[in-house]
């Protein structure tokens, strides 16, 4: 396993410095810095340090890590064994021609390094098995290229990588791939032998050969070809990782090197394969983990910037397995909260995010309700889910059944009307609701009866107004014919007893109307009468 020396105070406070300058450039990218996971705190470091990559071992620690996330070889050993090699060739190509100087280097790398091509390989292959493929060899010869002074190029097409060197003036392609014949100065001359080794190669097919001409293909290979930094080939090998684990079915891994390729090098080609391999990410995925929640945040983000090949539906039925695994089937609150968060801080789309918050609330809402919940739990998610969507049947049920469980826990009226005027407020459905608008007024009634009884005249007609202001607002309530009853028969008798027969019988008369057939009021009336 490599070993990495420790990190001095200096690099550690360089490191804070630029860790907040990492994650304030890459605000705007598609992979941000907290969107990568990282092993040790030393691979953390490492990543917020990318944006200075200016030396040899900064470049080796990313190209030693390889295609399973493994460091299998010491970063010091190879930094002495490229030290060495390249101190001898300092020296056998001092005062050569610029030509020269390439068929020495070529051939000295070649020969100490690289035996043996192989399509699926990784850079840290080079010093185990000198085995290598274009993206791994073109990184050692850059890396030298720098260390003996000689200008190049990296070169990337849609399927392969290659350098040239000497770009100003003699374009000396670095083939690689080619062990026997690998490096061509671009001229006339050569360009017949390049466009062989390009179809040999199978970098260009034999149609496209039969249908094209020699500096047609020279134009469309090396001509169009991208010109990238070397940061950016790190981007490109962790992009061929990515495709290794997703041909292995690895999706967890391919997930995590496709977003380091995209961290380094935000290409077309990245951003993608990107969107591909999350995708089949999450679809794996059981959420049983925050790493997978991430994933789904970043399609998130991308369904925000692109909706052509991404469609909300797709976020909110992943967002719906979410709920599955950590709300239902696991009781995790907490977690699910982390997710729900995550996904509502990243996106944009309002239609998404009300979709997504009104599950969300509903759910929590739901079982809450079927394991007795307190009240202020069940009243936060309550009204969440009912601002987003006031008339949905199945909530305005849970609202209604969550009421009925209040009420239970309250013996005395003036705390069961308290209740009632909460849920009022908050559910503007209850105030049209047939069996609750029969409950309120009932309530009232009951309350303008204990007045009547235990208090004063004036407290017990408030009650009253109340309750008829409540009906005439109301039309459709029909309050219980024995609370009308037992109301205003109460406060008739007691007006009665003190001489004011007209209130007693305007009394009488105001509850038949809400109660028309009640047998005791009408008697009442006519006794008075």
């Amino acid at each position: 396993m490599i070993r990495f020396p420790l990190i001095s105070f200096w690099l550690l406070f360089s490191c804070g410095l630029l860790f907040t300058q990492a994650i304030s450039a890459s605000e705007d990218s598609l992979v941000k810095f907290n969107n990568l996971s990282f092993k040790s705190a030393s691979d953390k470091n490492a990543f917020a340090l990318h944006c200075v990559l200016n030396k040899r071992s900064d470049y080796l620690y990313f190209f030693l890590e390889n295609a399973n996330g493994e460091y299998t070889r010491d970063l010091k050993e190879i930094e002495h064994r490229l030290s060495e090699h390249l101190f001898a060739l300092k020296e056998k190509i001092q005062g050569l021609s610029e030509l020269k100087k390439m068929k020495v280097v070529y051939e000295s790398l070649h020969r100490e390094f690289l035996a043996k091509y192989e399509l699926r390989t990784s850079f840290s292959d080079i010093f185990d098995k000198a085995v290598y493929n274009c993206v791994s060899a073109s990184a050692l010869y850059a890396l030298c290229f720098d260390e003996l002074g000689i200008p190049y190029e990296i070169k990337e097409t849609p399927n392969h990588v290659f350098l040239v060197a000497y770009p100003g003036t003699h374009r000396i392609v670095i083939e690689t791939t080619n062990p026997l014949k690998g490096y061509y100065e671009l001229n006339k001359k050569n360009s017949e032998a390049y466009v062989r080794y390009l179809v040999n190669a199978k970098i260009v097919s034999r149609t496209e050969f039969d249908t094209s001409s020699v500096q047609d293909l020279v134009d469309r290979y090396y001509f169009s070809a991208k010109a990238i930094r070397l940061k950016a080939l790190v981007g490109v090998q962790y992009y061929n990782y990515a495709l290794y684990n997703m041909e292995d079915k690895n999706y967890t891994r391919a997930s995590e090197c496709i977003k380091r390729a995209c961290f380094f090098e935000p290409d077309e080609k990245s951003k993608t394969n990107l969107k591909l391999i999350l995708s089949g990410s999450v679809q794996e995925s059981n959420y049983s983990s925050q790493n997978q929640v991430d994933d789904l945040v970043l399609l998130a983000r991308i369904h925000d910037r692109d909706h052509r090949d991404l469609g909300g539906e797709y976020i909110l039925y992943q967002f719906n397995r979410i709920l599955d695994k950590q709300l239902i089937k696991s009781n995790d609150f907490a977690g699910c909260e982390i997710s729900y968060n995550k996904l509502k801080t990243e996106i944009k789309d309002s239609t998404l995010i009300s979709d997504i918050s009104f599950n969300y609330h509903y759910e929590l809402a739901r079982i809450g309700y079927l394991s007795s919940k307190d009240k202020e739990f069940m009243m936060e998610h309550l009204q969440q889910a009912y601002a987003i969507h006031p008339a949905h049947a199945n909530l305005q049920a849970i609202i209604l059944g969550d009421l009925s469980n209040n009420l239970k826990e309250n013996n005395e009226t003036k705390q069961t009307l308290l209740t009632l005027e909460e849920y009022r407020s908050n559910f503007e459905f209850l105030n049209s609701h047939k069996l609750f608008g029969s409950m309120y007024a009932s309530t009232l009634l009951e309350r303008a009866y204990e007045n009547y009884m235990v208090s004063t005249l004036a407290s017990g007609d408030k009650c009253l107004q109340e309750f008829e202001l409540f009906c005439d607002q109301q039309k459709a309530v029909e309050p219980y014919s024995a609370s009308v009853e037992k109301a205003y028969a109460t406060a008739a008798g007691i007006y009665y007893k003190k001489g004011n027969i007209a209130r007693s019988r305007q009394l009488l008369k105001t509850g038949l109307k809400y109660a028309p057939d009640n047998f005791g009021l009408m008697r009442r009336l006519q006794q008075i009468n």
